[in-house]
C-alpha cells in the first residue's frame, strides 16, 4: 500500500475542517492547504540545499535537510492506510527555512529583486487562499470553486 504522505508536499490531498453556508450565496471555510507559492517552492529549495550539503558540506545546508527530513519522514513512514496533511506542517516550516537558504546565500544583492519579487508572490498567495482558511471571510460558492485548482482539493 502506497504512503499517504507523497503527496503532502505537493498539496495534492488537504484536509477540510469547516464548510459551511453563512447566508444567500456565501459560505466560510477553513481547509489545511497553506499558501502554495512557498510551499511548492520549498521543495527544490530543499533539493539545493540536499546538494549544498553533497557538495560544499555546509553545516547549515545540512542543518535543514536533516531537520526536514526527520519531521517529515517520520510521519510518512507511518503503517497506517490515513495520513493527513497538517502531519506536514512542521516539516513545511523547515522547508521554508531552505527557502531562506536559498535566497541568503552567496551574493545577496544578485537575488535582492528575487527575494521582493517571491514576497510580492507569497502575499498575494496568502490573500488569495485568504477566504479557504479564514472562516470570518465568506465568498460565495463561485469563489470557491475558482480556488480549487485541482480536483483532489475539493
Amino acid at each position: 500500500m502506497p504512503s499517504p504522505g507523497r503527496g503532502w508536499p505537493l498539496l495534492a490531498r488537504p484536509v477540510w475542517f469547516l464548510f459551511e453556508k453563512a447566508g444567500d450565496d456565501h459560505y466560510r471555510a477553513v481547509l489545511s492547504l497553506g499558501n502554495p507559492v512557498i510551499l511548492w517552492s520549498a521543495i527544490p529549495a530543499v533539493l539545493v540545499c540536499l546538494r549544498d550539503w553533497i557538495a560544499t558540506r555546509r553545516r547549515d545546508a545540512f542543518l535543514i535537510v536533516a531537520s526536514y527530513a526527520a519531521l517529515y519522514l517520520a510521519w510518512m513512514m507511518l503503517p497506517r492506510a490515513i495520513g493527513f496533511s497538517f502531519y506536514y506542517l512542521p516539516a513545511a516550516t523547515v522547508a521554508s527555512l531552505a527557502l531562506a537558504y536559498c535566497f541568503f546565500r552567496g551574493e545577496t544583492k544578485r537575488w535582492l529583486w528575487a527575494r521582493w519579487v517571491f514576497l510580492a508572490a507569497a502575499l498575494a498567495g496568502f490573500v488569495l487562499f485568504l477566504p479557504l482558511s479564514a472562516a470570518s471571510i465568506e465568498t460565495s460558492l463561485a469563489g470557491y470553486e475558482r480556488l480549487m485548482w485541482f480536483a483532489s482539493w475539493r
